[in-house]
């Protein structure tokens, strides 16, 4: 059976009928080791595969002069403009083709689903060809997706024949867990840098306009050596098997214990667990797939030991499940003393012990930053390199996307214009003053780094 045949039966065996997956069972596990042991381990890819699929991306990711490959990208049909002032589906993009106009590297943008046909490959233990794959890419009949029928009729009605195919089997009862973020955490010149700030460089969406005033909609722009290494990284971290673990679903589970976001696939704990069972069991592919994707060594991740304890349960519906609960924690709020001014003052005081993100989301940008932000600051646990770079306007920009310091000398700007609370923090022996120019396109990138800084210093401040 060829590659091609091989995707289009991509649910032949179904994901029950794989031994080593199946349907989701039920049980329990009481710490992030157990349930490593009792149920990830034996849902991951064997072996010979992954090391396969490994030495067949670095050989086929080798010349970037003549590499067809994709970037992840998806919208919601949302009114919010893009940066050319698209709005809605007109921002569509997913299996749309950009080439470059110097040699043969081109890209597709795809969304998370494109993995699903890559994971469950390995798991069904196809070894393709380098050939093979890279023919499937050049002839734009690995697909981008699957089920997206507004997509579907966009793209037919707009000219651009984009491969779809089957659900791969794993929706409802499973969860394909990243462990390297595919959209975060890129290390270009020693800086972070996301989505956000890539995408407009390195693979802009653009206007619809730049594809379909060509007969093949396909754009045609210069993409640079930098890009490419970008786009590159993008695509490994999207393309490798060794990228993913099961877990279950957000709505088959529940913890007894706090797991960031309440979904244990998304818990920096159990990533970390995985990430080093990765190292150890295959020390050369994971050192070469991390030296590839850009990966920036987050200095706040945190390194779990697998004794955490999650009491997970697993293998229902976690929306009629209510006998697995936290037991609530005692209050604890964070004071700012008082100056002579009162205008940056928190106007409703946060609880420090209730931090999750739907409990974040009740509150003003603003106040997330004056009082959970300046906690953190003020508790010194934030290191000395982390806030050197908040004091850049470009290390302000990677972390939140703000266009001034984090960190400033001064409640002013250059201009005399207030930009800072007025409350200092000392920070290594220097008073600083924590930025007040929050919007609410930083909110979800603050609450993110808060999250993902709190689960790395034992779940709280």
């Amino acid at each position: 059976m060829t590659l091609e045949e091989k995707i289009l039966k991509i649910n032949v065996p179904s994901v029950s009928e794989l031994p080593n997956v199946g349907s989701l069972p039920a049980g329990t596990a009481a710490t992030i080791e157990d349930f490593f042991e009792t149920f990830v381990r034996d849902r991951l890819p064997e072996r010979d595969v992954i090391k396969h699929w490994h030495k067949l991306l670095m050989d086929y990711t080798s010349d970037l002069t003549k590499l067809s490959c994709c970037v992840r990208f998806g919208n919601n049909g949302t009114d919010k403009a893009s940066s050319s002032g698209e709005k809605g589906y007109y921002k569509l993009r997913r299996g749309w083709l950009t080439q470059n106009d110097r040699d043969d590297f081109e890209y597709f943008f795809a969304d998370n689903f494109f993995s699903s046909f890559i994971y469950k490959l390995a798991l069904d233990g196809v070894k393709p060809s380098v050939a093979e794959v890279g023919s499937l890419f050049r002839q734009h009949k690995f697909p981008y997706g699957f089920g997206f029928l507004i997509d579907k009729k966009v793209n037919e009605y707009k000219g651009v024949v984009v491969a779809v195919a089957k659900e791969p089997g794993f929706l409802g009862n499973y969860k394909l867990s990243h462990v390297f973020d595919s959209g975060e955490f890129f290390d270009i010149g020693g800086r972070m840098y996301g989505d956000a700030s890539l995408t407009e460089k390195h693979f802009p969406i653009g206007h619809s306009n730049d594809f379909l005033k060509n007969s093949d909609r396909i754009r045609r722009m210069h993409i640079s050596d930098e890009s490419k290494a970008v786009i590159v990284a993008k695509f490994l971290r999207f393309a490798h098997p060794f990228n993913y673990f099961l877990t279950p679903a957000k709505t088959r589970h529940v913890c007894g214990q706090p797991v960031y976001k309440k979904d244990i696939g998304e818990d920096p704990r159990m990533i970390s667990y995985v990430r080093q069972y990765l190292e150890k069991e295959y020390p050369d592919e994971y050192s070469e797939f991390v030296s590839k994707i850009m990966w920036y060594e987050d200095p706040h991740a945190v390194a779990a030991t697998g004794k955490e304890r999650i009491d997970i349960t697993y293998g229902m519906d976690a929306a009629k499940t209510s006998s697995v609960t936290p037991a609530p924690a005692a209050k604890k709020t964070v004071t700012v003393a008082p100056k002579t001014s009162t205008t940056t003052l928190p106007k409703v005081p946060i609880d420090l012990t209730k931090l999750t993100r739907a409990y974040l989301e009740t509150f003003k940008v603003g106040e997330i930053a004056n009082q959970v932000l300046r906690a953190i600051l003020a508790s010194g646990k934030v290191p000395k390199n982390t806030v050197d770079a908040w004091k850049t306007v470009s290390g302000s920009k990677a972390t939140f996307g703000l266009s001034d310091p984090i960190l400033g000398y001064s409640r002013k700007d250059s201009k005399g214009y207030n930009r800072y609370y007025d409350n200092t923090l000392n920070l290594y022996g220097e008073d600083l003053y924590l930025c007040s120019q929050w919007k609410i396109n930083h909110k979800a990138r603050l609450i993110t780094w808060i999250l993902n800084w709190i689960a790395a210093n034992g779940g709280k401040i």
